[in-house]
């Protein structure tokens, strides 16, 4: 709860609005899936799914509950700030649907995995290698798929260069993620979007592209204005 609380002073400092109002509740769910939290906004209120099956078991270290208190209520305070938009008469209603997965995503994964950068947000030194070790599992998975489908690699091959880049993670589990990622259909379409996003938006960032001052405007627009890719990478300020 202390690393929700700063998350949220911080970006309500940033983009000069109060998230006070902003609530969600978390829902504890077991399936084997790759995902350890998923995020609903519905019509009846904010929920968290959260996973607490074994396969997610290992993964928990402070730094990575620092990770998840910037990367999750990021996605809920960005639904107020377009629910506002909505209701100010400046967006379509039609924005407020958001299909998971699907192009919204790319914004919306983009912006949790690098808000604590492009903010900036102060981390611990624990906060801050989780999310860059986050950060490259998914870059590392997108281009596996690339690797797999286009190159035409084996898994294991594929799975065995990325163990080296992720020592921290087991290679039993990094061959399953790849399995589940070219052939499960919502994996296939989900997982991508995580590494594509990222670097799309790291580069954005990227000092030489936008000062600090740029990034709070972009940020400020970013948050409340549903982009296509192809307008985000195009944004002019």
């Amino acid at each position: 709860d202390g690393f929700y609380q700063s998350h949220r002073r911080q970006l309500a400092q940033i983009l000069a609005e109060s998230f006070d109002d902003v609530q969600f509740q978390i829902v504890w769910k077991s399936q084997n899936q790759f995902w350890r939290f998923w995020e609903r906004v519905e019509k009846d209120g904010n929920y968290l799914w959260a996973k607490g099956h074994s396969r997610h078991g290992a993964d928990w270290n402070l730094g990575m509950v620092e990770m998840y208190a910037h990367h999750e209520p990021i996605h809920f305070e960005i639904a107020h700030l377009i629910k506002k938009q909505i209701e100010e008469g400046n967006l379509d209603q039609a924005v407020g649907i958001v299909p998971i997965p699907g192009p919204a995503c790319f914004q919306l994964e983009g912006l949790a995995q690098t808000v604590s950068e492009l903010a900036p947000l102060q981390l611990s030194t624990d906060g801050k290698l989780a999310f860059a070790i986050y950060r490259l599992d998914k870059r590392l998975l997108a281009n596996g798929i690339f690797e797999i489908e286009v190159m035409g690699k084996s898994i294991e091959e594929v799975a065995l260069n990325h163990k080296r880049r992720l020592p921290f993670k087991d290679l039993e589990r990094i061959i399953l993620e790849l399995t589940e990622a070219t052939s499960q259909p919502f994996e296939r379409a989900d997982v991508p979007i995580y590494g594509l996003s990222d670097y799309d938006f790291m580069q954005l960032g990227n000092e030489d592209n936008l000062g600090r001052d740029a990034k709070i405007v972009w940020l400020n627009r970013v948050c409340r204005t549903p982009m296509t890719r192809e307008q985000l990478m195009t944004f002019d300020l």
